[in-house]
């Protein structure tokens, strides 16, 4: 079994702010704006994604709404917006 000395790792991780502004959000999530989209790769909302998202960014997410639920959402998002770190 070969060893190896003088092996370096680097790992590398975007810390990605969360918009303040609500009417950002809701045109993002509801598509009215052009965005990149990316799924994760997670099967399984287990405890280390629901710890690791609020630990890192103090929320898990946001709801989607419908269109039509423009003000609801934008309510339930400025409240979520409150608990945001980074």
């Amino acid at each position: 079994m070969p060893v190896y000395t003088f092996v370096k790792f680097i790992y590398g991780e975007y810390v990605v702010e969360i918009p303040r502004d609500v009417d950002l959000i809701f045109n993002v999530l509801t598509r009215r704006v052009t965005s990149y989209w990316y799924t994760m790769p997670v099967q399984v909302y287990d405890s280390s994604i629901a710890e690791s998202l609020p630990k890192a960014y103090g929320i898990d997410g946001f709801p989607l709404y419908g269109i039509h639920e423009e003000a609801k959402a934008k309510s339930e998002y400025k409240r979520i917006l409150e608990g945001v770190k980074l």
